[in-house]
């Protein structure tokens, strides 16, 4: 009865987010126990203030904040950083290169195919500059971050083969599994998910092909299942423990790596994986991340509270 009564009132005061949730998820969530993977990242949204959460959303602190924690970690080399795109060098904007914005997902645009028209520059990189990311779907996180441009190396330049992303899910030391995708950001997109033992999971797609999303042109972004032979990288371990290294003292971050050929590079730590609304095929894989995911590390029960906190903080601990 408590249980029902505490979600009531939580819904109540959060009701945008609430419906954001059932529309993407279509379900009302459990937010004042959560049990599953997407009510966890919802509970994070309302509940969990962890400082580090504001440095891990902005991509140039996260860079820093890798440079003095994993030193040994390579990151791609910022070019430039400023506030206008005016005053980035000319021969920059003209070279081969990813400008980006440092407070959001998606805002990057690939350099080096011909000159630019700096005024289009302009005028796109002062919408992203606009954008407040954390209000569409409650990204805590990203609310303190300030809007900031930066030029970075393309990591695809001087590789010995083509770029693979790797996306770790971490919960402490506990890695449920490694999303490798090839040829990320194109329309011929190809998947597979492995174990932290480099055991590949048994169902990467429903069915041998998907479609993602659209391309910018409008065409179906297709996602077609990596053939059976491929082989995670040699030292592929080094990555889950730099992994755990990040997420030591977290509940959980979700840790992204491109390997190009011969190194590994960390390309982004996510606090909000897919804004908070996973949907995968595998319904097992889903339900072992909440398992693994324990509220009990989190920075909102890990930190004396106060007030009303203080209060449900013990309450839900005693449920946990």
């Amino acid at each position: 009865m408590k249980h029902m009564l505490a979600n009531a009132v939580l819904w109540s005061l959060h009701p945008i987010l609430v419906s954001k949730f059932v529309v993407n998820c279509r379900h009302l969530p459990s937010l004042a126990v959560p049990v599953t993977t997407n009510e966890k990242y919802l509970w994070r949204k309302v509940f969990d203030r962890n400082p580090l959460f504001v440095v891990l959303s902005d991509k140039l602190e996260t860079k820093r904040y890798i440079a003095q924690h994993c030193p040994a970690l390579r990151t791609a080399c910022v070019l430039w950083e400023g506030d206008d795109v005016l005053d980035a060098p000319s021969h920059l904007l003209d070279s081969p290169g990813y400008l980006k914005a440092n407070h959001a997902s998606g805002f990057n645009l690939r350099l080096g195919a011909g000159e630019q028209d700096l005024q289009d520059l302009h005028r796109l990189t002062r919408k992203w500059l606009r954008v407040r990311y954390h209000r569409k779907h409650g990204e805590w996180g990203y609310a303190d971050v300030r809007p900031r441009l930066f030029i970075e190396e393309d990591l695809e330049v001087g590789a010995s083969e083509d770029l693979t992303d790797f996306t770790i899910y971490a919960y402490g030391d506990r890695i449920t599994h490694i999303a490798v995708m090839q040829g990320h950001k194109t329309n011929n997109v190809k998947v597979a998910r492995f174990d932290d033992q480099g055991n590949r999971l048994a169902r990467p797609l429903a069915g041998a092909t998907k479609v993602l999303g659209k391309d910018q042109d409008g065409h179906d972004i297709v996602a077609s299942v990596i053939p059976e032979s491929y082989r995670l990288p040699p030292g592929f371990e080094q990555m889950l423990s730099y992994s755990r290294q990040l997420t030591k003292g977290c509940d959980h971050l979700r840790v992204d790596f491109i390997w190009d050929g011969q190194a590994f590079y960390l390309t982004e730590i996510t606090i909000y994986s897919m804004a908070g609304y996973i949907e995968y095929d595998d319904e097992d894989l889903v339900q072992q991340m909440g398992r693994s995911w324990d509220l009990r590390e989190s920075w909102f029960l890990q930190t004396p509270q106060s007030g009303w906190r203080k209060l449900y903080a013990r309450w839900l601990s005693d449920r946990l």
